[in-house]
Formats: structure tokens, C-alpha cells, sequence
């Protein structure tokens, strides 16, 4: 693992039914293949009085995730392998 709490691989197909534009096909058409990455939010921040909390654990997650799989990304790669890290 690389910092992350979740990390798998799965066919595109695993994804029937997402919502429009949430499926790996309404991005990249020709991928068959995904790797999902997750990333736990301190739970504590759901029992807060406000927001403010999980909103600022939610962004630092988010960042932690784009930086996850923007390293995995270069890592897999190479020629004739196209990488691409996105969120949805």
C-alpha cells in the first residue's frame, strides 16, 4: 500500500449502472480496466456540531488520493501504456 486504505483493481464492466459521467467509459472509452483507491475520513469529524471539520479532513483526503494515484500512475506507466489518475 502506498498511504492509501483501499486499493483494488476491476473491469470496467464492474461499474454498470454508475451515474452518467461517473462511469470509467464516460471518460476514457477504450479502458477496460480500473484501479479504485480509497481513503478513510477521521469518523470523529461526522459527530462534530459543524461542517468546518469534515470539510477540511475531506480535502486533505482528497488531496492524499490525487497524489496516491497520481504516483501510481507514473508508475505504471510507460510506453504504450497510457495512465491517466482521475476521481469520480
Amino acid at each position: 500500500m502506498m498511504g492509501d486504505d483501499l486499493c483494488r483493481a476491476a473491469t470496467a464492466d464492474r461499474f454498470h449502472g454508475a451515474p452518467s459521467g461517473h462511469h470509467p467509459r464516460d471518460i476514457y472509452p477504450d479502458y477496460r480496466s480500473v484501479i479504485v483507491v480509497a481513503k478513510r475520513i477521521p469518523l470523529g469529524t461526522l459527530n462534530a456540531g459543524t461542517c468546518v471539520p469534515y470539510t477540511i479532513a475531506n480535502r486533505a483526503t482528497d488531496r492524499e488520493v490525487d497524489g496516491l494515484t497520481s504516483k501510481l500512475s507514473v508508475a505504471l506507466g510507460g510506453p504504450g501504456h497510457d495512465r491517466c489518475p482521475r476521481a469520480i
